[in-house]
């Protein structure tokens, strides 16, 4: 068993996004991010030079077609280990049309006030991650095993 070494927060939109996903999708994008957390894979990074609203993010590559997306920053805890990090979900959907992207970007101008790149948002954390002082802890699903044979990463 491997240890979860990253905790996982999320904007509540994005905990929305992953529930209506389909069971099959949704059950890939919960095995991907528990192997972030357990620091096993990083999504490539999104960063744009005409927008910039996304610099920062990661993207996971979901489905067997990978065609679905979460869309994801990394961030360093407040207290705890340098190398320790929290991931917070910012957006999860399809790829089509880019709308996963466009999503992310429109959440995180509300959740950026002031710029300081900071998502001021309720962070649901993994149980496997401790509790945290300022907010209670919360589990994520557990992932159903999944049949990703051939999704890019």
């Amino acid at each position: 068993m491997s240890v979860v070494r990253w905790g996982f927060n999320a904007l509540p939109e994005a905990i929305e996004d992953l529930d209506r996903m389909p069971r099959h999708i949704r059950a890939d994008a919960l095995s991907l991010i528990h192997d972030v957390m357990r620091t096993h894979i990083r999504g490539p990074r999104l960063d744009n030079q005409q927008t910039r609203e996304l610099d920062g993010c990661r993207k996971l590559y979901v489905g067997p077609a990978a065609d679905w997306r979460v869309v994801y920053i990394e961030m360093p805890q407040p207290s705890g280990p340098r190398d320790h990090r929290d991931i917070v979900i910012v957006a999860a959907g399809p790829r089509a049309d880019l709308s996963v992207y466009e999503t992310a970007a429109a959440r995180l101008r509300t959740c950026r006030p002031g710029g300081d790149g900071t998502p001021q948002a309720a962070r649901a954390r993994s149980a496997h991650a401790g509790p945290s002082p300022t907010t209670p802890a919360t589990r994520i699903p557990a992932a159903a095993p999944s049949s990703r044979t051939a999704s890019r990463r």
